[in-house]
């Protein structure tokens, strides 16, 4: 990855958004008027691009014709619609009997379609609250890893302006973050409390780790393994709780939008499950992720796409790191 000579190197001073999503109705109007709202306050900005990456945005072997329509008739601007690449775990190229959770692959598709040298992820279901694009332009100005804070509300209402109108707090959608940083002030954390809810770096990191661990895509841990290891590359990560969003917390619970999510047992003691074998990896050194891209390499990947290239439908792996399992018996 050090040594791959980028073609299409990220352009100074310019933005990327990717919002990601596999869910039928994932709120898209409240992220798209929200952040309309904010680019209204600023006299100057930097050139933003957005990239929506929608694993709906067409059906197993069928066109969803009026998806991207209803997209665009809700958003005040222009963005690229697009599927996840090809994967194993998930959409019409998978190995495995149902759809699995696989929150790498849908990142790394925004990324090999990043120009910008700055891109910041932000989930579904979510409004950005006042202060959330300010935040994110410091960050970027910074060159650091931004760790965003979130809030699941009930009863979540935006109006056509992108103004949250109403929201009902509970207990259990805190941030859990609140309880142990400073909510008035930016700080520098240790990566493990690295959430996806907001999550933004810089293009030139990215490439550094090769993008988010696939290893992780079916159990989870994406976020915070990434953190671990772009600061093995030298990166701060930042907390800040003035990045914030809202979530639909009746939104997470439509079951035709769950993708299965295992984390396997292992049969040694010491290690409860694999989430915890990962995590060893990352303690001991691991600091680049060894994905499937074109080469092994994600700046590869990207200078392909960017080229108007496409990505293979072949897909890796075929058995699952954790036990060797076949993924056609998962």
């Amino acid at each position: 990855m050090e040594d791959y000579q980028i073609r299409h190197t990220p352009k100074p001073g310019k933005l990327t958004i990717c919002y990601i999503t596999s869910r039928q109705d994932p709120k898209f109007a409240w992220f798209a008027r929200s952040l309309n709202q904010q680019v209204e306050e600023f006299e100057t900005l930097p050139e933003i691009q957005v990239l929506v990456v929608d694993s709906w945005l067409k059906g197993r072997g069928k066109a969803s014709s009026g998806r991207g329509l209803k997209f665009r008739s809700s958003s005040p601007f222009k963005f690229k619609h697009l599927s996840p690449k090809p994967t194993p775990w998930q959409g019409p190229h998978r190995l495995t009997s149902v759809d699995y959770f696989a929150p790498s692959n849908a990142r790394n598709t925004g990324l090999c379609h990043a120009e910008g040298e700055y891109i910041v992820f932000v989930d579904d279901l979510s409004v950005l609250l006042p202060g959330w694009l300010k935040g994110v332009l410091q960050a970027m100005s910074e060159k650091v890893v931004l760790a965003g804070a979130f809030q699941k509300v009930k009863q979540l209402e935006v109006d056509k302006t992108g103004k949250v109108t109403k929201f009902i707090p509970f207990d259990a959608g805190k941030d859990a973050r609140e309880l142990h940083f400073a909510q008035d002030k930016r700080t520098l954390i240790n990566p493990g409390s690295l959430f996806g809810c907001t999550l933004g770096v810089p293009l030139e990191g990215v490439f550094k780790v090769n993008g988010f661990d696939e290893d992780c895509d079916s159990m989870g841990a994406e976020d915070y393994a990434f953190g671990l290891m772009l600061q093995q590359h030298g990166y701060q990560t930042w907390y800040d709780p003035f990045v914030r969003t809202f979530e639909s917390e009746e939104g997470h619970h439509v079951k035709t939008d769950v993708c299965k999510r295992i984390i396997k047992k292992t049969a040694d003691p010491a290690r409860i499950d694999y989430s915890h074998v990962f995590l060893d990896f990352l303690l001991k050194g691991r600091s680049v992720a060894p994905n499937y891209f074109f080469g092994g390499s994600l700046a590869a990947q990207r200078d392909i796409i960017l080229d108007g290239g496409a990505f293979n439908d072949s897909v890796n792996p075929h058995h699952d790191w954790r036990d060797g399992q076949p993924l056609t018996e998962m």
